[in-house]
Order: structure tokens, then C-alpha cells, then sequence
């Protein structure tokens, strides 16, 4: 009688699992890591890669990512061997050598020099080096103005030079959209240099190339609101009257006044020519917040950008059910906790998007045009 085969082939395959299995018992499992032991120049590389130097490049940088494992630990690239630099250094100059198109080359030098090794110039310089080789690759220039902005700190010791660099990024860029996208940058560098309106200049001219209406246009004249609103703020701090907050009313110093604008107050100032109050921006009367000055104007644009999130889960929440809500209170029922609109504003559910609707100013807003 022949007996069956399969419970012999069951035991043969769990000892060879059992066999391999014992070899990591014990063991703990870790990222492969290994040393840079071949680092030819860049003159070098060339010639062994035996015109194929980009398929060379890959490989080599594939090979390197045991590297940067090791380096995460080690945080010292030093080699042996004559030549400059470090490990990062000489191999980054070799891949780019040979493949000075491969963006990833560039990105990942700067990671590695900058993010790993903290050698900032070195990673800008990097970076620069891909802009040369290639001058409208977006994401080189963002690279490159984060590297600026944050590690070399233009923001706050040099603003004028970083805004004349985002310019260049800005007329590099070949679409609408990419422009959009730089345009969101140097409004966000004007924001963290309000007081001196450093960057007033290069808004008004911007706005002076748009059609009123246009949504650009609309674009660039929110953001110059914004910026006057919340100088406006500033400065009126320092030009009120010591007693201000006991009357309830805004008043100003003009001794303050005097010495804050000795020619008189500019076209962009809060204070008119002749030393009155002017509303702010939008239209509205300054106000008192606890022991702030306020523009209600900008608290509004405020309120709208904080419950942006909150008015886009009304709109998908409207879209499964196939209406919007009738109001506040059907919005709140269905789970999305909108606030309530602060200075007069009331929600309004008429359109695909809920929006808020405000009451008109008493006051003219500042022409900008």
C-alpha cells in the first residue's frame, strides 16, 4: 500500500521554514548602512562610465542611500583621500557631473547637506547650481527661497533683497498659475514686515497692471487692504491719546502725530493731512478690542479665511443631501459648528458656497486705483 505523499511534503516545508526562521531569532531588524569606499572626481567618473554617464548617475546615487542612513546617525561626512569636501560633498559634485538635468540630484544634495548635515551655504549652493542648468524649474526656486527665507533668515535681516529674488522667480515662471503661486509668497513675506510697508511699493504697482474686477486685481487690492489695515493698527497705537480707552472713542495725540510723520502723514497713513482720523481701509471706524485698536474690515476678511474650512464642509455636506441648508441653525444640525458672524455679519445660504453677508460701511473705502 503506498501512502500519500503530502504529509512528508508538510513536514520537509515547516523544517525549512523553521531552518531559515532561526537565524533571526534574536535579531532586531535595522536599515541597511555602508561607508562611501569609491569616490572618484567628477573627471573620473566620466571616463568609467564609458558614455553612459546617466545610467551611471543612478546607480551610484541608488547606491548611496546607505549613506545617508549612515550619515543620520553619524552627522560627519568626513573622507579619506585627497580632494575637498566631505562625503555628501564630492559625491553630489560627481552625480551632478554626470546627469546635471536629474532634479532629484539637486534636492536630495540639499537634504542632505542642509537638512542632515546643517551645512546651509552648501546646500544653497547646490541648489543654485540647479537653477543654473535648469532656470524655470519651480521647485528648484522654491527650494532655493525656503533655504533663503528660513536657514539665512532674509526675512527679517534682509527683506528688500528677498523680495527682489521672489521678482526673479515670479518673470521665470511661464504660467498664470506659477505666478499665482510666487505672488502667494511675497504676500506672505509682507505680512511679517508690516509696520515699515516695506513691500507697499511693489503691491501698488501690481495692482496699477490689473483691470479693476479681474480677480488678480481683486487679489491684489484684498492683500493691500490687509496690509494697511493691520499697519493702521500699529501705528495707531502709537499715535492715541494716553486716555483713549476711558472716553471709548479713538482719539489722537498730535504731538504723537507730529513726530511720527514731520512732513505729514503719507497717502497710506490712517491719519488724513490735515491730522484727523480716517476710517480704516474698508470703510469702517477704528474700534476698541480690550486694550487694542481694531480695523472691523480686516476682522471680517479674518473670520471669512478662519471658517473657510468649516463653509467648504457645508458645501460637501450640501452636495450629498442635494441642497444647502435654509439657515444657521440647519447648518449646526447637520454637525458643522459655524460661529456666529461676528460685527453685524449674518450667514448666507443662497449660494453653492456659504458666504457672509456684511452691512455696508458708513464710510467710503480707501481708493486705491
Amino acid at each position: 500500500m503506498r501512502l500519500p505523499l503530502w504529509p512528508l511534503t508538510v513536514v520537509l516545508a515547516a523544517g525549512v521554514l523553521a531552518w531559515n526562521g532561526a537565524r533571526f531569532v534574536h535579531t532586531k531588524q535595522q536599515p541597511r548602512v555602508k561607508d562611501l569606499d569609491f569616490l572618484p572626481s567628477p573627471a573620473v567618473a566620466r571616463a568609467l562610465a564609458l558614455g553612459q554617464p546617466t545610467a551611471v548617475a543612478k546607480l551610484r546615487w541608488i547606491d548611496s542611500f546607505a549613506y545617508f542612513q549612515l550619515q543620520l546617525d553619524r552627522q560627519d561626512d568626513r573622507v579619506a583621500g585627497a580632494g575637498h569636501g566631505g562625503g555628501f560633498e564630492r559625491l553630489y559634485d560627481t552625480l551632478i557631473s554626470l546627469d546635471p538635468l536629474f532634479l532629484p540630484f539637486y534636492q536630495h544634495a540639499v537634504t542632505n547637506t542642509g537638512g542632515v548635515l546643517k551645512q546651509h551655504r552648501l546646500a544653497l549652493g547646490y541648489v543654485l547650481r540647479g537653477l543654473l542648468a535648469s532656470p524655470r524649474e519651480s521647485g528648484l526656486w522654491r527650494l532655493a527661497s525656503a533655504e533663503l527665507a528660513v536657514n539665512f533668515d532674509w526675512v527679517g535681516r534682509n527683506p528688500v533683497a528677498l523680495d527682489r529674488w521672489l521678482a526673479t522667480w515670479e518673470e521665470s515662471e511661464s504660467d498664470e498659475a506659477g505666478r499665482q503661486l510666487v505672488r502667494d509668497w511675497r504676500r506672505g513675506l509682507a505680512f511679517t514686515r508690516i509696520k515699515g510697508l516695506e513691500t507697499l511699493p511693489y503691491w501698488l504697482e501690481q495692482l496699477h497692471s490689473t483691470r479693476p474686477g479681474s480677480p488678480l486685481g481683486d487679489y491684489i487690492e484684498g492683500t493691500i487692504r490687509e496690509l494697511l489695515a493691520q499697519h493702521g493698527t500699529i501705528v495707531l497705537s502709537e499715535v492715541a491719546a494716553a486716555d483713549w480707552m476711558l472716553s471709548g472713542t479713538l482719539i489722537l495725540d498730535r504731538a504723537a502725530v507730529a513726530r511720527r510723520w514731520p512732513q505729514g502723514p503719507p497717502s497710506w497713513a490712517p491719519v488724513a493731512a490735515d491730522g484727523s482720523l480716517r476710517p480704516d481701509p474698508y470703510g469702517w471706524p477704528w474700534q476698541r478690542q480690550d486694550a487694542e485698536i481694531i480695523s472691523p474690515g480686516w476682522q471680517q476678511v479674518r473670520f471669512r479665511k478662519q471658517c473657510q474650512g468649516l463653509r467648504l464642509q457645508v458645501q460637501a455636506e450640501a452636495d450629498q443631501r442635494g441642497r444647502s441648508p435654509r439657515d444657521l441653525a440647519e447648518a449646526r444640525a447637520w454637525g458643522i459648528a459655524l460661529p456666529d458672524a461676528p460685527l453685524g455679519g449674518t450667514w448666507d445660504f443662497s449660494g453653492h458656497l456659504p458666504d457672509i453677508r456684511w452691512p455696508d460701511p458708513p464710510h467710503e473705502p480707501w481708493k486705491l486705483r
